[in-house]
């Protein structure tokens, strides 16, 4: 037991006498701190560790988690000539959303929007909150008919939600923008992020609550 909560059970079942006395007991119990301890301090390490690594608010993974995995796709993905997708998310209006119904309610909204992303992720993908309002969804082993096709989907399921707020029921939307890795004319993450990010910003630019594919042309334009 660590400060009364139990945290595990050991279990005693024979020794050589075939009984254990009083002293035996007592240095059960002795042991039996120490390995409370060590599973203590175990467990306080690999919560930290998760912390380190995911959005305190939605449990997703964080923006610098996400980074560090996508890098990893892009080499595999050059390696092996694979296929890899990314979408990049925005929760319409949301300032307008905190403004009107408070932040409270935009939390709701954020973890409505995590749990609806998460039911479309297989379990290879990455799901992350990139930062405010904004998500990312890396997806080996995907071309870009399939990304569209999962981001539509997430799309439509977060514009087919209902909240309220005093009493009042209101919808909210995302915008999303979609990009597959061009080897031929990508040589980082970055340069996918970067098509995805101005994919996104089309799609808020031609009126919001759409998804909009993106291209590496977008980026030699720039």
């Amino acid at each position: 037991m660590i400060e009364n909560e139990i945290i595990g059970v050991m279990n005693l079942n024979d020794n050589e006498k075939g009984l254990y006395n009083v002293g035996d007991l007592d240095f059960a119990l002795n042991v039996s701190e120490f390995v409370a301890l060590s599973i203590s301090n175990a467990m306080l390490y690999e919560r930290a560790e998760k912390l380190s690594v995911t959005d305190g608010l939605t449990g997703l993974d964080n923006h610098q988690q996400m980074q560090t995995l996508l890098k990893n796709e892009v080499v595999r993905c050059r390696r092996y000539n694979s296929p890899l997708s990314v979408i990049m998310m925005d929760i319409d209006h949301f300032k307008e959303v905190n403004d009107t119904h408070g932040h409270q309610k935009g939390d709701e909204i954020l973890l409505e929007f995590s749990a609806i992303i998460r039911k479309f992720c297989r379990s290879n993908d990455v799901a992350a909150r990139y930062g405010g309002e904004e998500f990312f969804l890396v997806l080996p082993e995907t071309q870009i008919a399939g990304a569209l096709h999962i981001a539509e989907r997430i799309r439509e399921e977060m514009a087919s939600k209902k909240f309220q707020s005093k009493g009042k029921d209101f919808k909210v939307t995302v915008s999303c923008g979609v990009a597959e890795f061009d080897s031929a004319h990508m040589q980082e993450a970055a340069n996918l992020i970067k098509v995805a990010d101005l994919a996104l910003y089309k799609a808020k630019h031609e009126g919001r609550n759409r998804t909009i594919q993106g291209s590496a042309d977008d980026i030699l334009d720039a």
